[in-house]
């Protein structure tokens, strides 16, 4: 299942060799979602059960374990350093937990953490998200009653990563790049490895959004001169990004599309309605189980 400003898909489907098949899907908009100017404002948890109900009885989805996917500006995510870990996990987790709090100013037991250590040389680069925890509290406290056991959540990057490695193998030196209503976000991979993470709200202008991605870029090549791209994958967009796009990133950049990750024997594939890469990341959820 994967949750997006106004949007939510649910999806059920089975890997199939490097694909995937998909069995069941649907879509539907939530009208409660709080969008606009400052998408940082979750969906509440009425409007996602409302909605969650809708698009369970038009799929066919009755009961089981769900993986939620939910969007990037919703969570704090950062790459950060440290000189060291303690080796223990629970002494870690306390480390990373307060490293951060204060990075982000928020107490420490009121976000949910995931963390994943991507290199231990010079220093220790870890890869941390942090979310409400009363938020995710409540979007899981409402799966529940709807039958649904929450397994695993996380953000659409590291959902739609999962199922692009997963497709193509890829663990070179790439980007990845998404375009959703109100954000984007960007991820740029060194020897396959994430070397560095952004995520803005966006106000719908193109111009925009091509700017604020040569400006991330900019600042990560200035701190990267010897990191050449192989190509950058863009979810969310379509070809009348992609010369504005290489001209930024100077390599291929490949627009990914649902029929790019699907085997054909499944479900309807028109996704008449429905935000493909918000589709995408519900896969991806589901890989992670």
């Amino acid at each position: 299942m994967a949750l997006d400003i106004g949007t939510i898909v649910v999806v059920q489907a089975r890997r199939s060799g490097p694909g995937w098949l998909l069995k069941r899907y649907a879509g539907v908009d939530i009208p409660e979602a709080a969008g606009g100017e400052k998408p940082r404002f979750a969906v509440s948890i009425e409007g996602f059960k409302s909605s969650a109900v809708d698009a369970l009885e038009a799929s066919g989805i009755r009961s089981g374990n769900v993986s939620l996917s939910i969007p990037d500006i919703f969570a704090k995510t950062a790459i950060l350093e440290f000189e060291e870990l303690p080796a223990k996990a629970l002494e870690a987790d306390e480390v990373v937990r307060w490293k951060i709090a204060r990075t982000w100013y928020m107490r420490p037991e009121e976000i949910t953490v995931d963390y994943q250590v991507l290199s231990k040389e010079p220093t220790v680069k870890v890869l941390t998200v942090a979310v409400k925890r009363d938020l995710v509290k409540g979007y899981e406290d409402a799966l529940a009653e709807l039958g649904l056991s929450t397994t695993n959540v996380n953000i659409h990057s590291l959902n739609l990563l999962r199922l692009l490695r997963g497709s193509v193998g890829e663990a070179g030196n790439f980007s990845l790049i998404m375009r959703m209503k109100g954000y984007f976000s960007v991820s740029i991979f060194n020897g396959g490895v994430m070397d560095f993470y952004r995520c803005k709200s966006l106000h719908g202008s193109t111009e925009q959004f091509v700017g604020e991605l040569g400006a991330s870029f900019a600042f990560y090549s200035g701190g990267h001169p010897g990191v050449g791209l192989e190509r950058s994958y863009l979810f969310n967009g379509d070809e009348s990004f992609t010369d504005a796009l290489e001209t930024i990133t100077k390599k291929e950049v490949v627009v990914v599309r649902p029929e790019d990750m699907l085997k054909p024997g499944g479900a309807e594939t028109g996704f008449d309605g429905i935000d493909t890469t918000t589709l995408l990341a519900a896969i991806g959820a589901v890989a992670a189980q």
